[in-house]
């Protein structure tokens, strides 16, 4: 299954077997004034709108991941992981059930 993945997508099985891309933008730190404390530097997911084509691509490729391990799935296998929300989620799920078949 992983050549099938790569050949969607070469980055694809990195999303599969790390989790799926999620933008983020770094806030900075706010000084103190005389008024307020420090602000300390943060993550924050991005907005969909603020998405680079690049990012929503990426994003994108775990839909692809999803629907292509649903699909090369027999049905008794697949109504075992049709819940989960991503695609490191279903490979991993069908890894566990088939003790580590990583090339399944």
């Amino acid at each position: 299954m992983i050549l099938f993945l790569e050949g969607v997508d070469p980055t694809i099985h990195e999303y599969v077997v790390n989790g799926p891309y999620e933008p983020f933008v770094i806030i900075f730190v706010v000084p103190a004034t005389a008024t307020t404390a420090v602000v300390p530097e943060r993550i924050v997911a991005k907005e969909i709108r603020q998405w680079s084509v690049e990012e929503k691509k990426k994003v994108g490729l775990d839909a692809k991941a999803k629907t292509i391990i649903s699909m090369a799935l027999p049905d008794e296998a697949f109504h075992s992981i049709m819940h989960l929300k991503t695609s490191k989620e279903m490979w991993d799920t069908i890894c566990d059930q088939y003790e580590g078949a990583t090339e399944i």
